[in-house]
């Protein structure tokens, strides 16, 4: 388990990169799923982040077991949300005749070019 002051900053990372993605600016609707994707994505970090946490305290070893896969299950989860927004994002700004954004997480899970949620996957591929 690590060390409760490392969960601490992985509270307040997740917590700062949810106030970058507050009330989206009005706009298309493609924007919006994007900003949807990557706030939910967040949203489930956190959990991942709590889930986490309450494992910690567990002292029955199985019951912590348990919680920690549920942790990784959210973190996979969150990893996918984002996945699919920056994809989102991607497609916007290629389809306006841009080059695209080339963040890292585009491309779905499990797809060419996908990041997988433990960061064995290909990466962004091309970029």
């Amino acid at each position: 388990m690590t060390e409760p002051s490392r969960v601490h900053g992985w509270r307040t990372a997740v917590q700062d990169a949810g106030g970058h993605l507050g009330r989206a600016p009005e706009g298309r609707a493609g924007y919006a799923v994007a900003r949807e994707g990557l706030a939910g994505a967040v949203d489930l970090l956190a959990l991942c982040v709590e889930t986490y946490a309450g494992a910690a305290a567990l002292e029955d070893p199985d019951a912590r077991m348990d919680t920690l896969h549920l942790a990784m299950d959210l973190r996979d989860q969150a990893v996918r949300s984002w996945s699919l927004g920056v994809t989102q994002l991607d497609l916007l700004d290629t389809g306006a005749g841009r080059p695209g954004l080339h963040l890292p997480g585009g491309a779905a899970v499990g797809t060419a070019g996908g990041e997988e949620p433990d960061g064995t996957g290909g990466g962004h591929s091309g970029h």
